[in-house]
């Protein structure tokens, strides 16, 4: 748990070397996601990525994602999706096991369909929300959470082409450090 004592007898301070979110730590996570509340329809999501501490309770992940786009009645056709996201997460507070973070960045994706409809098959998807992760063995660690997700082309083919797509994303899944 500790590395060594710092200071004199008079000033004990212990340096943990316990938390794996410390700087130059790499991570590998998996999470699987729903997004919610848009009448257009729901979004089911598989997450992989990669991260890396360039800070303590820092992290900067680079995620591949495979969407799929379940069209309410009347929204136009299901879509299949592809897509990468940078996201920089903040762990505010470390308590181990448990940490709380807030995290943003965004992506590009890719559809077999236009999404949302009327939209185009290419899109950007900027995201931001909170979670926390439970330390359940070491280097590996429980993670769930919630984002505001965002979709639309930033109108690159106009405004009449760019209608939006916000909805809720919630997700769960698991983190491991090395």
């Amino acid at each position: 748990m500790f590395e060594a004592w710092e200071g004199s007898q008079d000033q004990c301070i212990a340096k943990s070397t316990a938390s794996d979110l410390l700087q130059g730590t790499w991570t590998f996570q998996t999470y699987g996601s729903v997004t919610l509340f848009n009448r257009a329809g729901e979004i089911y999501s598989g997450h992989l990525g990669f991260g890396y501490y360039a800070l303590d309770g820092v992290s900067i992940n680079l995620e591949a994602a495979g969407h799929h786009f379940n069209a309410s009645e009347g929204f136009g056709n299901n879509a299949d999706m592809g897509g990468l996201d940078l996201l920089i997460r903040w762990h505010l507070i470390d308590e181990e096991p448990l940490s709380v973070y807030v995290e943003g960045g965004a992506g590009i994706l890719q559809g077999s369909n236009e999404v949302p409809p009327e939209g185009t098959r290419f899109n950007f998807s900027p995201q931001f929300g909170c979670g926390v992760t439970w330390l359940f063995a070491p280097g590996s660690r429980l993670m769930a959470g919630a984002r505001w997700q965002h979709i639309s082309n930033a109108a690159m083919h106009g405004e009449i082409k760019n209608p939006g797509y916000d909805g809720l994303m919630v997700y769960s899944g698991l983190v491991f450090s090395f």
